[in-house]
Order: C-alpha cells, then structure tokens, then sequence
C-alpha cells in the first residue's frame, strides 16, 4: 500500500513541473516581450560561452606550441620549430580521424545557420552545432589559420534553435532566433 502511496505522490509531483512548463510554453508563444528576454538572456549566456572557447584555444596554443600566456600564436614569439611542424600534423590526424567517424554514422551534413533560416525554418541541429564548434577549437588549436566566427556563429544559432524547438516557438520566431 505504501509503495502504491509513492508512485502517486511521485506521480503529482511530475505533473506540476510539467504544468509549468506548458503554461511558460504557451506564454512565451504569444509574448514578444517575454521572448524578447529570453533572447537576452540567452545572449549573455552565449556570449560567456564565446569567451570561454576563445580562452580554450589561447590555452591550447600555449599547451601546444609552448608559447608564454601573455603572447599570441600569430606573433611567433617563443615557439619552437619542431612544434610547429608536429602540432598542426598531429591535430589534422586527429580532426581526420574524428571526422571519418563521425561521417560513417552520419547521413546528412551540417546545417549552417543561414541555410537553416532560409531552408529549414530556423531548426538546426544542436549536435551537429556542437560538433562543428569542437573541430573549430581544434583545428584552431593546432595552428589553423582559421577564424573562430564560424564556431562562435554555430554554437549560438544552434542553442537557439534548439531553444525555439524546446520552447515551442512559432516557426517564424524560431527562424529568427537561430540568425540573431
């Protein structure tokens, strides 16, 4: 009888954070305002994460290449020759082994985050979003001479997308979210 108590305890319990949720679902449906927050939130969020990746790959330039922390890669103070031979070698290897992986399980490629508003709806895969800010960092990383705006650009049309997915967002406020 007891056990049969706590399930229907548990039960009531899981209902209400899921009656929230509906209810903040519907709101945020019809509420420019409070999307218009979300997205400000959000924003800060995705800012915080920008500057961690980009303090990620300031360290893994002096991990990898030996530099002091108050230099830049590009400045070629301090760096030894052997390294940047192997460096950028050993993170290609890697980025191609990764690759080839992750190819053998996938079926599509990648959605960016302007043919996703144009083609998509704004819906964007957050995996995928993931992914392609990782080989960004790495390639980076290991000497790349590669910008971090195509990172930074996929990481946050894809949590805001996904946002718009979790949320329930009309299609045309979802599209919205995955170009800001």
């Amino acid at each position: 009888m007891a056990l049969i108590a706590e399930r229907v305890r548990l039960r009531s319990l899981l209902r209400r954070p899921r009656a929230i949720m509906t209810a903040l679902q519907r709101g945020l449906r019809d509420a420019e305002a409070g999307q218009i927050l979300l997205c400000a939130a959000m924003g800060c969020i995705i800012g915080a994460a920008v500057d961690l990746l980009r303090e990620g790959v300031a360290w893994l330039h002096v991990f990898d290449f030996g530099i002091s922390a108050d230099h830049y890669l590009s400045e070629g103070i301090g760096v030894s020759r052997l390294r940047l031979l192997f460096v950028p070698v050993l993170g290609g290897l890697l980025l191609g082994i990764a690759a080839r992986a992750v190819r053998a399980k996938r079926l599509n490629e990648i959605v960016d985050p302007i043919e996703a508003n144009a083609l998509h709806g704004g819906r964007m895969s957050l995996r995928d979003s993931l992914w392609l800010t990782f080989t960004t960092v790495i390639s980076n990383g290991a000497g790349a001479s590669l910008g971090m705006e195509a990172g930074y650009s996929q990481l946050g049309a894809g949590v805001y997308s996904w946002l718009g997915r979790w949320f329930r967002l009309r299609r045309a406020w979802s599209s919205n979210l995955s170009f800001t």
